[in-house]
């Protein structure tokens, strides 16, 4: 994380090559569908880098 003009920038990787999408939300179990969604409402920036490796997320939330 580091402060940036207007919020704070945070970065993150994982090993997967395909690009994050929403989808439904599990109400049953609260096992996951919400984070990504999160995301793309709170973020001022969103960018998904392509790596060697997997992927790369880096967004700008508000401060």
């Amino acid at each position: 994380m580091a402060p940036v003009s207007g919020g704070v920038r945070t970065t993150v990787r994982d090993s997967g090559t395909t690009p994050p999408v929403p989808r439904p939300p599990d109400l049953a179990d609260g096992t996951g569908g919400f984070g990504w969604s999160i995301v793309q409402r709170l973020a001022h920036r969103l960018e998904v880098l392509p790596r060697p490796d997997g992927k790369e997320i880096r967004a700008v939330l508000p401060w």
